[in-house]
């Protein structure tokens, strides 16, 4: 997968921006965690789709050793401040 980060606007930290199944565009952390639940596809060389997994597909992914990514309102401490109203 490519390495084009950006910055968070608030806590700095690296994130990915990935379009997710349903159009919209999500920032990722930029590696794969244990605890993740957000399988990144290649559709074409160098364009990526991301996916958050529902619990069986999530626990057939994590079984067989699947890189997993987590979406960066989870792990960002002032992440409050960027959703949606």
């Amino acid at each position: 997968m490519q390495n084009d980060y950006a910055l968070c606007r608030s806590c700095r930290k690296k994130i990915r921006w990935v379009t997710m199944v349903s159009g919209k565009k999500n920032p990722l952390d930029p590696e794969p965690v244990e605890n993740g639940n957000v399988q990144i596809l290649e559709l074409s060389p160098g364009e990526f789709q991301g996916e958050a997994l529902k619990a069986e597909q999530l626990a057939a992914a994590r079984d067989g050793g699947e890189l997993l990514y987590i979406s960066h309102f989870a792990t960002c401490p002032t992440a409050s401040q960027h959703r949606s109203k």
